[in-house]
């Protein structure tokens, strides 16, 4: 039960915000502040869920989690995903799943680092961190004009502090 509120709460918390950047690009932006409240309001749910979870542990065990969780996106769920697309002969699902798993297997090298670092207690280096808009993709350093895996614009890039 508290684990389908917490995906519910989640999905909510993402529609939301999608719906705010839309509304910003159209120039509604009262009601974008409104939908991004909605979003805040159920991330602030979502977070109490994962507190009765008790699903948020040391930084290593949550890195260890979100390793596992995205070698197995990419090799079972994406990989199926991929399959049905192929079948379907949905193509455009298809670059949108491919891109999924480049940007994961890519990003997965970066916590793997991580996770190495964090082995004789240190913090991963710092360096610039950057996310395509379009695909996902993460970049730690200096940005790569265009995106290695969707081809997006340097601009198309948010930087995360």
């Amino acid at each position: 039960m508290i684990t389908e509120a917490f995906a519910s709460e989640s999905q909510a918390n993402k529609k939301f915000t999608a719906f705010a950047k839309k509304a910003e690009e159209e120039g509604f932006h009262n009601i974008a502040q409104m939908f991004r409240a909605a979003a805040l309001s159920r991330m602030v749910e979502s977070y109490a869920h994962l507190g009765v979870m008790d699903a948020v542990k040391t930084t290593q065990e949550n890195l260890n989690a979100m390793i596992a969780t995205m070698e197995e996106e990419n090799s079972k769920t994406y990989k199926k995903y991929l399959e049905d697309a192929k079948k379907e002969g949905n193509t455009s699902v298809m670059r949108a799943f491919q891109s999924v798993v480049e940007a994961n297997t890519a990003y997965l090298d970066i916590l793997k680092k991580a996770q190495e670092a964090l082995k004789s207690n240190k913090d991963a280096e710092q360096k610039k961190c950057n996310v395509c808009d379009t695909c996902g993709y993460v970049i730690m350093g200096e940005l790569v004009d265009p995106c290695s895996v969707c081809g997006a614009a340097v601009e198309q890039f948010s930087a995360v502090e």
